[in-house]
């Protein structure tokens, strides 16, 4: 995980949408480690998986509850470089939770405004409501 923060040191500031292919780059290092290699004790990785299940392992970033991680997580990097901000691992962790509402039956309920700021097509994101307002109706 340090060696792939580290890895944010070589962008230069700021960063704008000409590098979205390099910020691409580093997310799926970072995925490949935490969502892979981390959780497998480094038995499986992404260059382990064939090419049917890695291209299937990177479509899951493109729409729904894995779009919403995407938008995240690059959002957090422009913020770390261009800003000089502390990174905060909880912060991307906890935006891990949304990949869990690929169940349709799930809702998640948080206060936390980190979880609104993405608009996406998918209604995904509409399975996200603040816990002050689902308080109301139960």
């Amino acid at each position: 995980m340090q060696a792939v923060m580290k890895d944010l040191e070589n962008f230069t500031q700021p960063i704008t949408e000409n590098v979205f292919d390099e910020i691409n780059k580093w997310f799926m290092k970072f995925v490949n480690f935490f969502l892979l290699i981390r959780p497998s004790n480094n038995k499986i990785s992404y260059s382990r998986l064939n090419q049917k299940e890695q291209s299937q392992f990177q479509s899951m970033f493109i729409r729904g509850a894995g779009q919403i991680f995407h938008m995240h997580c690059c959002s957090r990097i422009k913020n770390i470089v261009n800003y000089r901000k502390n990174i905060d691992p909880n912060d991307l962790y906890d935006m891990l939770q949304l990949i869990l509402l690929r169940d349709v039956n799930r809702l998640f309920v948080t206060n936390d405004k980190s979880f609104f700021q993405y608009k996406t097509v998918d209604s995904t994101i509409q399975r996200v409501v603040y816990w002050n307002k689902f308080r109301k109706h139960i």
